[in-house]
């Protein structure tokens, strides 16, 4: 009898070791996302409707997204450098492009569009900017760095196209990236500056004109990438998606990007 209780209590502690490691494995290896996490590096000119975004995924999905906001070529670079990214959302293609020649990209999309527009505080000494050219009348002009921040790039692209450029050189102030470019008007250290319209529409206390001529820079379109070079991750493409489905659509919208097919 002592022994078949023995042996009995051997095949219980047996079973439920068994019975822990294949929870164990399955813990580990489960296609359940509420343990996934996602590391997305975004343009800093979509910070808020990529909050709010990332608010609804989370919530449907259970996975944690972890985001850095930056210029674009900044991103790209710290990318190409090794930092962990399954997510890429670039405010222009040439930092994307930057990527697509080091063989980094799983999977891409094209997400949104933007424009260019100038932006004053709200004062009445500002409300004279009736076209482009009357920039030369203000002080100081601010831009992005046309090297870190694809918002300067095209606003240099403008600048010169209208042969712009060299007449505001004197006056040019750049920021790291289109926030903080937008910000310097905001403190009143420039007087104006080149901005998205997106950026313009998130601060209530400045003036928007939209004498920037449409023609005067590239199409500003917005490209998102999984990342990769290895195998490609389901949850980085499920977000892919998501960005493009309808819900995060209205969001974009709501904040001023132009949707794209």
């Amino acid at each position: 009898m002592d022994g078949l209780v023995k042996r009995a209590r051997g095949l219980l502690s047996w079973s439920c070791a068994l019975f822990v490691f294949a929870m164990l494995v399955t813990g580990c290896t489960s296609n359940s996302k509420g343990g996934d996490q996602l590391f997305v590096f975004a343009a800093v000119s979509m910070t808020n409707a990529l909050e709010e975004i990332i608010d609804i995924y989370e919530l449907e999905t259970e996975t944690e997204v972890v985001v850095s906001y930056a210029g674009s070529q900044v991103l790209a670079q710290q990318i190409a450098s090794g930092a962990k990214a399954d997510i890429f959302v670039s405010a222009g293609d040439g930092p994307m492009e930057f990527l697509r020649e080091r063989s980094l990209i799983n999977d891409e999309v094209a997400l949104l569009r933007n424009k260019l527009v100038v932006v004053t505080k709200n004062r009445d000494g500002n409300k004279d900017i009736q076209e482009f050219g009357d920039l030369t009348k203000v002080r100081r002009v601010a831009i992005a760095d046309p090297d870190l921040a694809p918002a300067g790039y095209y606003a240099r692209e403008a600048l010169k196209s209208t042969n712009l450029w060299e007449p505001l050189l004197p006056q040019l102030i750049l920021g790291t990236d289109v926030r903080t470019t937008l910000g310097y008007v905001e403190t009143g250290n420039v007087d104006v500056a080149i901005v998205y319209e997106t950026d313009a529409a998130v601060a209530p206390t400045l003036l928007a004109f939209d004498v920037v001529p449409i023609d005067s820079y590239s199409d500003v379109i917005y490209p998102a990438a999984a990342l990769g070079p290895s195998t490609p991750s389901i949850v980085a493409d499920d977000f892919l998606l998501f960005l493009k489905s309808n819900r995060p659509q209205q969001v974009f919208e709501r904040f001023g990007f132009g949707l794209l097919p």
